[in-house]
């Protein structure tokens, strides 16, 4: 299955090969995860939708046509499923695990200690990840779209450009407004980065 190209492992699924199918999870499925934590910034929501992603895919398999690259038809999925989970946080806010719970009973820390200390670097490098993740997600989506197709997932301007109908000079144009804007967004937020 690994020498075949993608139009024709499609047609395959399509046809009801579910190793077919296999294979085209197998060669995007990281790629489509990377997309959907850049957008959600959760390990657990990007999980959750780039599984509902190759979901709704393998439905629809039937209608994907050759127009397009095979990874082009599924970021399409996921970038639309993330966005309907986003939606969805709007209308009904989640708890946070990690926010402090007022305890009624026994006190949380005594009865689940923490017992796994990280190092002070790794830290760091967390909580700028975690600063990036943030100042990445604040941007409007035409922005935060056209960073992360590029700087994230690497793809190429003509890529972007057909990817989101645009010409390549508008995506050149509004990547450098995107990176502007997340510099200006990180100086904000964080000392390190002024």
């Amino acid at each position: 299955m690994q020498h075949l190209d993608d139009l024709q492992l499609a047609s395959m699924a399509a046809e009801g090969m579910n190793e077919a199918f296999d294979e085209l999870v197998r060669r995007y499925s990281s790629r489509v995860y990377g997309l959907c934590f850049s957008m959600l910034g959760n390990r657990s929501d990007a999980e959750d939708c780039a599984q509902e992603t190759f979901l709704k895919a393998y439905r629809s398999i039937a209608s994907y046509r050759d127009i397009a690259s095979f990874y082009t038809w599924v970021y399409r999925i996921a970038r639309n499923t993330c966005l309907d989970l986003i939606r969805a946080r709007h209308r009904k806010p989640e708890v946070s695990m990690e926010e402090e719970i007022e305890p009624e009973g026994p006190i949380l820390g005594s009865v689940i200690p923490d017992r796994s200390p990280l190092p002070d670097e790794l830290a760091e490098v967390r909580a700028d990840a975690r600063a990036v993740r943030a100042a990445i997600a604040s941007l409007s989506p035409s922005l935060r779209d056209i960073l992360v197709l590029r700087e994230i997932e690497g793809m190429a301007y003509q890529e972007i450009a057909a990817l989101l109908s645009l010409s390549e000079g508008t995506v050149k144009s509004r990547l450098n407004r995107a990176r502007g804007a997340l510099l200006k967004v990180l100086r904000k937020r964080e000392p390190l980065f002024r």
